[in-house]
């Protein structure tokens, strides 16, 4: 895939990512949302990250192994599974900073 491509990926994943955690927060604070953001910010941006690595290495930035449903299922879904993993754990280990 070309550099462009994999960029134009990524920027899309993160633009999904932190418009997760704005549509949580969003739920979890209402109108009070900005008052909080930033506390969620850099916690939430080193979990993005382990995400980010986890599917790199899962392969789910390369176009040529997800040319079909059942590659982009095989892949996506085991990367899930681990991003989740390792979140806790990161939750878990460095509790006082999340």
């Amino acid at each position: 895939m070309p550099l462009a491509k994999k960029v134009f990926v990524l920027i899309g994943d993160l633009a999904a990512l932190y418009a997760s955690l704005f549509g949580a927060l969003l739920l979890r604070y209402g109108s009070r949302i900005f008052d909080h953001l930033a506390d969620h910010l850099a916690p939430f941006s080193f979990i993005f990250l382990s995400w980010i690595c986890v599917f790199y290495l899962n392969d789910l930035y390369r176009l040529q192994t997800l040319r079909t449903r059942r590659d982009v299922i095989r892949r996506l879904f085991p990367a899930i599974a681990i991003s989740t993993v390792v979140s806790i754990a990161l939750f878990y280990v460095f509790g006082g900073f999340f």
